[in-house]
């Protein structure tokens, strides 16, 4: 590579939304979903989070750099009385769940996220591809004010050393995320290597 990649990845972009039938502003391409993670946090800085335990712990790593208030719950019936009557901000759940595999059910997370309009949901479905259950639909999610969903180009196609996950949400969350996003923090041959993924659906 001779050349600067993009100063931000938005032919990826463009090529990951279409796959979606998603409009290109509801993706931000990351270095890895972990770039993600803590691209969250800092818009978010400072602000009350709910993480669904066990959780991996790059939510809550990133949530202390950033000043975050964390509360851990164990269910979604615990999430949701959190975030009755009190000052939720934020809400991290990894489905399928890392470490312990399990994947939440999809109804019952959906009317949660519904219900809350004033709570950001981060779902992160890095591991959405190793599960026959249902998990949120991309298409709905873009639909939605306040959730986040986190995918993993690297463990779909098990390329960890490319680090390439992204981002989809409808695109005033997403806007105000990739204002913390460095120039160039997915470098010209994650590009290309994400786009040859998907054109080859490898």
């Amino acid at each position: 590579m001779v050349s600067y990649p993009e100063p931000q990845p938005y032919t990826l972009e463009a090529a990951i939304a279409a796959g979606n039938g998603i409009e290109a502003s509801d993706v931000a391409v990351t270095n890895g979903a972990t770039e993600a993670i803590y691209l969250i946090a800092q818009k978010y800085a400072g602000k009350r989070s709910v993480i669904f335990v066990p959780a991996f712990s790059e939510y809550g790593d990133a949530c202390k750099i950033y000043g975050h208030s964390v509360v851990n719950a164990g269910s979604l019936d615990e999430i949701e009385r959190l975030c009755i009557g009190t000052e939720t901000d934020m809400v991290w759940i990894c489905n399928p769940n890392n470490p312990t595999g399990l994947v939440v059910n999809k109804g019952r997370l959906e009317e949660i996220i519904k219900r809350f309009k004033d709570v950001v949901f981060v779902v992160d479905q890095s591991y959405e591809f190793f599960t026959c259950k249902d998990v949120l639909d991309v298409k709905m999610c873009v639909e939605l004010p306040n959730v986040i969903l986190l995918h993993s180009m690297t463990k779909r196609y098990a390329v960890p050393g490319v680090r390439l996950g992204y981002m989809t949400g409808c695109r005033e969350l997403l806007d105000g995320i990739r204002g913390g996003r460095m120039p160039w923090s997915v470098n010209a041959f994650a590009i290309e290597t994400g786009k040859f993924l998907l054109e080859n659906d490898i």
